[in-house]
């Protein structure tokens, strides 16, 4: 009987603990949702709010787009988990060149190496002419050799002609493929061949 109680007794507070830490959750979760709302922003991952009868107004989406990492912030305290926002919030990210709000991202549960859409992330901000999200890309770990969809980074980024990008790739440890010397051959480019040849010299 003894037995029975105490474990009776160990099963109601570790209960009443977990309870307690719920309690605590919803009340913190409760007040960063206030502290949106005063700020004239939404939770959730609702983009802007073109209402005529509302000012704009928008959640986790539009504070990507708006470069606000501080609401970002704010959205996952209140409870948001960015991965139920889905791939095209990382992908708005990229297509607008928000670098800021991609590396939030790929910090809070997004794999740098997805390829949700006929790209893969890097291939994507390689595609679009955005450096600094190559950049943001590769410090997350991407891997600057894998081939997407049929897309290769390295001979990605000498097809957009971004000596920049073909720096960034080079130095993280890009590797040419046959392709890659085909495409270095017919580049203009002075300064991606000089990039190219200093890591892989002709023979």
């Amino acid at each position: 009987m003894k037995r029975f109680l105490l474990l009776f007794i160990i099963v109601l507070i570790g209960t009443s603990a977990l309870a307690a830490k719920y309690y605590v959750d919803d009340q913190t979760h409760e007040f960063y949702k206030r502290e949106l709302l005063n700020r004239g922003w939404l939770y959730g991952c609702a983009p802007f709010n073109t209402s005529l009868t509302e000012p704009v107004r928008g959640g986790f989406g539009y504070a990507i787009l708006k470069n606000r990492v501080d609401i970002m912030e704010l959205e996952v305290k209140a409870g948001l988990n960015p991965l139920d926002c889905g791939h095209k919030i990382i992908s708005m990210a990229i297509l607008h060149d928000k670098y800021q709000p991609l590396d939030f991202l790929l910090k809070h549960g997004f794999d740098v190496n997805e390829a949700p859409y006929d790209h893969s992330l890097l291939t994507f901000a390689i595609y679009r002419k955005h450096p600094e999200c190559v950049k943001v890309l590769i410090e997350n770990g991407a891997d600057v050799n894998m081939v997407a969809k049929g897309k290769h980074p390295l001979n990605s980024a000498i097809k957009k002609n971004n000596a920049e990008v073909v720096k960034l790739l080079l130095d993280a440890g890009a590797l040419p493929n046959d392709k890659t010397y085909k495409l270095i051959k017919r580049s203009n480019n002075q300064k991606i061949k000089q990039l190219f040849y200093e890591k892989f010299p002709q023979e």
